[in-house]
This record gives C-alpha cells, structure tokens and sequence, in this order.
C-alpha cells in the first residue's frame, strides 16, 4: 500500500505495541491501543512500525514473560514471541520498515535509513532535546528523551510520518520534529 494524501503516516512507538500485546499489565493503556491499532487496521492512518520498534517489543515481552508471569521455559517465550511478530506482519496497514534504502525501495518516499545516517541524526536531536537534570534528594537522574526515543524520532521522520503514536509524555517537546500522538490524552 503506497502513502496517501488522504490520511496520516503514524510511526507506532514500541509501547504502544507492548501494550497492545500484554494487556493484563495496564488494562487502561490496553484499551486504547486497541482502539488505536483499529484505527490503523481499518485504513484511517497508514501505521509504521520499525525493526527497532519490534526489537524494543521482544524485550519487554521477555521481560513480563519472566518476571511478572512467571514462565520460565525460553520455548515458551519464542512461541509468544512468533506470534506476536506474525501478527504485526499480518495487520492491515502496516508497513515495517527499516535498513538500508535499497531494501526499502518499493516506498518511493522513505528516505536514507542508513545506520551511521541514522546514527548521527539521533545525536543531534539528543543534543537539541536534553531534557533536565534532577536531584530526588539521593541521586540525579535524567528526565527527557532517551536515545532511544531519538532514533524513534529519525525513523519516524526518514520514513514519512507526520505523527509519532506513543504513552510517552517524554515526546511532547519534540513537535517541531514529528508531532507526537499521547495516547492516553485521548488527542486523537
């Protein structure tokens, strides 16, 4: 399916997706990803979700699996796992992209998703975007963007997307780069 004037290009942040696929854990974010992968699924946005993103997801997924549902056999986590990565091949209106351009070449508007491109992008916004310091009393700790959050924000732009859809309010003062979506707000 090529982009269209008609709609937006979403990226799909990796949490929106967790949330997706463990619902049990925060019922009410649940809820409202499903209501927003719906969206997707039936044409409203065109949704893009990156191998980073998926990466982020398989993770977490092991994570729950291990320490909050107490499964313990890593056969059972790659079968939870498969499915979970069919299924997001499977949706409608979903395009996973990601790597080199030429494997990207049937979307005429992605533009270089090179590494080191990618790489040094992310840098820059991390150094535009460094969010604050904060002393709790015992420790600093950062509050902001991670560089994580950045090559979301790149990837999202190299690939066409106007919308970033996320839980993380940590994305509220990039707008100038890709306008973020906080699900939760119930912005859209």
């Amino acid at each position: 399916m090529s982009s269209s004037p008609h709609y937006d290009r979403i990226y799909i942040d990796s949490n929106v997706l967790i949330y997706y696929f463990k619902p049990r854990h925060k019922p009410q974010y649940s809820a409202l990803s499903k209501r927003f992968l719906k969206n997707v699924e039936e044409g409203r946005f065109e949704g893009i979700v990156s191998i980073f993103s998926i990466l982020e997801l398989i993770k977490i997924i092991r994570e729950i699996l291990v320490q909050l549902e107490d499964v313990r056999d890593p056969k059972e986590w790659e079968k939870e796992i498969r499915i979970v990565i069919e299924t997001i091949f499977k949706t409608n209106n979903i395009k996973i992209v990601e790597g080199p351009s030429k494997e990207c070449a049937r979307f005429d508007d992605i533009r270089d998703l090179l590494y080191a491109t990618v790489l040094w992008d992310s840098f820059e916004l991390m150094n535009k975007y460094q969010g604050k310091i904060l002393w709790n009393g015992h420790e600093f700790r950062h509050e902001g963007l991670y560089p994580a959050d950045t090559l979301h924000l790149v990837l999202a732009k190299k690939t066409g997307c106007n919308k970033i859809a996320t839980f993380d309010r940590d994305f509220d003062e990039t707008r100038d780069v890709v306008q973020p979506i906080i699900l939760d707000r119930n912005s859209w």
